[in-house]
């Protein structure tokens, strides 16, 4: 079983970046994200258009992780304070810049495989 807490806090280098469906192209996925409940459960939305990326990173403690790491690219709907917190600008621009983050542990994505019948994960 995997630890609750995910891997410790430390430098991690990026060893390896590995596109998923597809290079450049963007796609729309399913993020799942647990939420605090007697059991498990999660709370699952559409990405939107964006990119998947699994990335594997080697800690400066010796130990490895993988993580999958979402680019939203367009950003033009989302609200202004999610995506500029300090800023006092009400407005986004037309076409909101691409935002990329790291999926908590633990939170899932699912994106179809290109036969769209098996995974390798």
């Amino acid at each position: 079983m995997l630890p609750s807490s995910g891997d410790p806090w430390q430098p991690y280098t990026i060893r390896a970046v590995r596109p998923i469906v597809g290079g450049d192209a963007s796609a729309n996925f399913v993020a799942c994200h647990d939420v605090v409940y007697p059991y498990t459960v999660y709370k699952c939305h559409d990405t939107g258009l964006a990119r998947l990326y699994m990335v594997d990173m080697e800690g400066s403690r010796g130990s490895n992780a993988t993580v999958a790491v979402i680019c939203h690219i367009d950003t033009s709907q989302w609200d202004p304070k999610h995506l500029y917190p300090s800023s006092s600008s009400m407005t986004s621009p037309a076409a909101g810049p691409p935002v990329c983050h790291t999926m908590p542990f633990g939170h899932m994505v699912w994106a179809k495989n290109g036969d769209g019948y098996s995974s390798v994960a």
